[in-house]
């Protein structure tokens, strides 16, 4: 048989059913679709400020993964 008609439909983990409708609403908002991310219970809005949002370079990378 061939590998690529294979299916699961076995138990699955009780967190993956209980967390599908935040991965869909997180594969929507990742997707640029419209989406209730925020309006979900599992959502956790996090009240911080970002102090340098650029992106990183390749110096600032390898200065933050290498002990002095």
């Amino acid at each position: 048989m061939n590998g690529e008609y294979h299916a699961h439909h076995g138990p699955q983990p009780d967190d993956e059913a209980m967390d599908s409708s935040w991965l869909a609403e997180l594969d929507k908002f990742l997707s640029g679709q419209e989406n209730n991310l925020k309006e979900h219970k599992m959502y956790v809005d996090y009240n911080f400020q970002y102090k340098d949002k650029s992106y990183p370079t390749s110096d600032m990378a390898h200065d933050l993964m290498t002990i002095p």
